[in-house]
Parts: structure tokens; C-alpha cells; sequence
């Protein structure tokens, strides 16, 4: 993993850890996780499908088109990696509150 990833992850469980109470149980702990992945899994989707949309414009020659949807794919691919940022730093403090914190 790169530094800059590290850097990214440990600044969102910071600011989490700011604004939330830690994670008292597994149970709760894979909730919150199961909220994150859930996002990501949406964003991911959502990229999928304006992928697809790339595609059709490309085969249809549609320049106008393509422009569109290679600016909707660089806010979703920017939306995705702040959803894997939250997930990755809600697996770190699952670590640290549930499983070092017992």
C-alpha cells in the first residue's frame, strides 16, 4: 500500500474517530463496516453502468457523449475511492476498538 493511501486512511479514521463513539462490539463494529462496503458497492455499480454508457457513445461516434460520461466516470471513480478510503479506515478501527481494545 502506498504512503499516500496509508496517509489518506488514517486521516478518515481520525476524522471519525472525532465525531463518533468508538465501536463497542463486533456486532456493532460490522454494521458500520457493512454501511461503508454497501456505499462502495453502490458507487461501484454506479461507475459499471456510466462505463457502459462510455461504450455506447463510443460506438456510436459520439464525441458530445463520450465527453459526458468520461466526466460523470472521474466523479464517480473519485466517489468510489472515498467510499474505500471510509471502508479501509472503519476496518482500522475495527481492529484497534473491538479487537485490540478487549
Amino acid at each position: 500500500m502506498s504512503d499516500k493511501i496509508k496517509e489518506l486512511i488514517t486521516e478518515e479514521l481520525e476524522r471519525a474517530e472525532g465525531i463518533h463513539s468508538p465501536m463497542h462490539t463486533g456486532h456493532e463494529g460490522y454494521g458500520i463496516m457493512l454501511e461503508e462496503i454497501e456505499e462502495l458497492i453502490d458507487e461501484i455499480s454506479e461507475l459499471s453502468d456510466h462505463f457502459d454508457e462510455l461504450w455506447d457513445n463510443i460506438k456510436a461516434d459520439n464525441v458530445a457523449g463520450q465527453t459526458i460520461w468520461i466526466q460523470e466516470l472521474r466523479t464517480r471513480s473519485e466517489k468510489a475511492i472515498t467510499e474505500a478510503i471510509q471502508f479501509a479506515a472503519m476496518v482500522e478501527r475495527y481492529e484497534k476498538d473491538v479487537l485490540e481494545g478487549k
